[in-house]
């Protein structure tokens, strides 16, 4: 029985780690997700000069001669917000997986992702990737 006791201790000894992971991990999620709607702001109403102009990209994209050119664009900005939306919410999820110890795999593969969103994406993945991979944590995380 004090076996059991102290074998759960070590085990939550680790989970402020992971809480606290968790918690940065679902921040860089936040940031994702902002800067998605900072991308739809630019994309429709940012830039404008007055009220005879078109705003934003938008406006931007119409100076160029109609046709393919003006699709491939639109398409681009608006597959940049998707997906940065579906990375958002992707690494919120691991952030709270994290935070209760749940699919380390999944958490992981998140960490690794967002080393391609420098600063603060690379910052924080770095960070949580090497706390998950010293032994004592990865026993921590439900199987």
């Amino acid at each position: 029985m004090a076996l059991q006791a102290s074998a759960e201790a070590v085990g939550n000894s680790k989970r402020p780690f992971l809480k606290s992971a968790g918690g940065l991990l679902v921040a860089v999620g936040l940031f994702h997700l902002v800067f998605s709607l900072i991308g739809l702001w630019a994309l429709f109403l940012g830039g404008g000069s007055d009220l005879t102009e078109r705003a934003g990209i938008a406006g931007v994209l119409d100076s160029f001669p109609p046709g393919l050119w003006l699709k491939l664009g639109y398409g681009y900005f608006l597959l940049q917000i998707l997906l940065g939306w579906l990375f958002g919410l992707s690494t919120m999820a691991a952030g709270r997986a994290c935070a209760q110890a749940r699919r380390r795999g999944f958490v992981l593969w998140m960490t690794v992702l967002n080393w391609f969103f420098f600063p603060a994406g690379t910052t924080v993945g770095l960070v949580v990737w090497t706390g998950l991979r010293r032994p004592s944590v990865a026993d921590s995380f439900d199987s």
